[in-house]
């Protein structure tokens, strides 16, 4: 699938027009690259100003297909941008009656529905040995991105909507590590990484001039006040955004400076939809957005190409954002860390990777982990186990009563469970 200009598909793709600014430089002590003067020079030609990353900066973001960036988040789970795998939208004043199964798939696009085949690109350049096919299991997209299905523009529509998906695949990749998802708010101010696979010049270049996904690519920013994207837009791009409109926007989305208006900064371009934005004070690869979409001034006079984006939005992961997307993450079961609805969580590990479960259930086997219930239903029964807890009582090897439960924190139940046999077992019934 080939890019498709402002659809429901790739729409952003990172670092059109980066004069001046190094690329590759980031957290997880990640060290620069190592280059000659005249290396760098030639590098700069080649990507306007910024260099690819390492080998091993971030190896969690991949691309996938020829359309989106992506970031491994779990086992067998991707996390990247719903347009890049939603279906079909209606245009603005469609003329035609809407089909009755409007949006097909329940807005999944075809070639991501269930057993289709998906290539994953992992190395710093596609179409490399690291590009593996993969089988998808299943396609998530976040509820709000379909609330208004005649919005042509989701993130701009009344009430914005939360640009992110999880896509699950059937395979293992253990070649390719995960990264964990930050649920903690993330204020004005913060340093941040972007990455992504798209391409390396303006984003409104004719699309047949894109050859798929570019070279991995990286730039560190800040995020900046929602306010930001109050400004006059490009005529043919979307009328400017009001100041109400924006503060919803901006408790949905992270916002950077493009390059248009700062020229240290990277600006998205066509195929870093869905890249992950990173923590770039974390020592350890943590994600706190996703690559959505970008807002353009007008053109200051005939030289000025357009294209290049004033401002640049990422969506939330945080517990805080408007739409629940980090319960959402949760209940997915990606591997998240932090969040403020878990600083009543008595596990001992801090519940850096709780799990959103439901009951009834039944759980075997060697296990160290902290779920959430927002029900614990009639009983908790457990046995054989090193240790139970639930809300930070302590109830190893007992059969509890829902009249025995303790007071619930941040409205429900914390469960932490150790196990070091295969048949201890934890049980809740309704």
């Amino acid at each position: 699938m080939k890019y498709q200009k402002h659809s429901s598909l790739a729409r952003t793709g990172i670092f059109a027009v980066l004069s001046g600014i190094s690329l590759g430089l980031g957290a997880c002590a990640v060290e620069p690259l190592d280059m000659g003067e005249s290396e760098v020079r030639d590098s700069e030609q080649e990507l306007i100003g910024g260099l690819p990353v390492p080998l091993d900066f971030y190896r969690s973001t991949v691309g996938i297909g020829d359309v989106c960036t992506a970031a491994k988040v779990g086992p067998r789970l991707f996390l990247t941008a719903a347009h890049c795998v939603a279906g079909w939208r209606v245009p603005p004043r469609y003329p035609f009656p809407l089909p009755e199964d409007y949006p097909e798939n329940n807005g999944i696009a075809g070639n991501f529905l269930p057993g289709n085949l998906l290539v994953i690109h992992s190395g710093v350049n596609t179409g490399t040995p690291e590009d593996i096919t993969v089988t998808i299991v299943q396609t998530h997209i976040h509820p709000s991105w379909w609330s208004c299905p005649t919005c042509y523009e989701p993130v701009y529509q009344e009430g914005t909507a939360a640009d992110i998906a999880v896509i699950e695949i059937a395979e293992d990749t253990p070649q390719i590590p995960s990264a964990r998802v930050d649920l903690d708010p993330v204020p004005v101010g913060t340093e941040i990484i972007k990455v992504g696979y798209g391409c390396e010049v303006r984003t409104n270049i004719p699309v047949e001039e894109l050859d798929g996904l570019g070279r991995y690519k990286s730039a560190e920013g800040t995020t900046i006040p929602a306010s930001s994207i109050v400004h006059p837009h490009e005529v043919m791009h979307r009328p400017a955004v009001t100041s109400s409109q924006a503060a919803l926007i901006g408790d949905t989305y992270l916002i950077t400076a493009g390059h248009a208006q700062n020229p240290d900064n990277a600006s998205l371009c066509m195929g870093d939809s869905g890249g992950p934005v990173y923590l770039k004070s974390s020592a350890e690869p943590r994600i706190v957005g996703v690559n959505s979409d970008y807002t353009f001034m007008p053109r200051s006079g005939p030289e000025d190409l357009g294209g290049v984006s004033w401002t640049d939005l990422h969506t939330r992961t945080s517990l805080d954002s408007l739409h629940g997307v980090g319960s959402w993450l949760q209940s997915l079961n990606v591997d998240t860390v932090g969040g403020s609805a878990n600083t009543n969580c008595t596990c001992p590990s801090g519940c850096n990777a709780v799990k959103t479960v439901s009951a009834p259930l039944f759980k075997q086997g060697v296990d160290d982990s902290c779920y959430f219930l927002p029900d614990l239903g009639y009983s908790l029964n457990n046995y054989s186990m090193i240790q139970v807890n639930l809300n930070g009582q302590d109830v190893t090897n007992q059969w509890v009563g829902n009249w025995a439960y303790p007071a619930r924190k941040d409205g429900g139940y914390y469960v932490y469970v150790k196990a070091g046999l295969s048949w201890a077992a934890w049980q809740v019934v309704n």
